[in-house]
């Protein structure tokens, strides 16, 4: 049975990644939310939840996340919590593989100039 949680997440990727050389800082704003336990209390440990525009999207190994829908943009921490909401434990089917969504990448949504 493949699934599309198999391998290291992207939290744990970009950990790694964090030790080699590159030009840009790695992002200390960043939660990884396996349960919907403790939402309401995030804020009080990560106020940047409440100060930024978010991003959300599965910490799978999931290719073309955005092609598929699963990456939302421009939220505000209740609409990252509705989406965190609908998404958890939800079915998917992507390329005759099957799986359970149950790990979520919140972190604030980057700016990139267009050059």
């Amino acid at each position: 049975d493949r699934s599309p949680s198999r391998g290291l997440g992207d939290v744990y990727k970009r950990q790694l990644l964090r030790h080699l050389p590159t030009p840009y800082p790695p992002c200390s704003r960043r939660l990884q939310v396996k349960s919907l336990d403790a939402l309401d209390t995030l804020p009080a440990h990560e106020p940047w939840l409440l100060s930024h525009k978010l991003v959300v999207k599965p910490d799978m190994l999931i290719k073309r996340r955005g092609k598929n829908g699963l990456v939302r943009l421009g939220l505000d921490w209740e609409g990252a919590k509705q989406v965190l909401h609908e998404w958890m434990g939800k079915e998917i089917e992507l390329e005759g593989v099957r799986g359970k969504l149950d790990t979520f990448i919140v972190e604030p949504m980057s700016s990139f100039s267009a050059e």
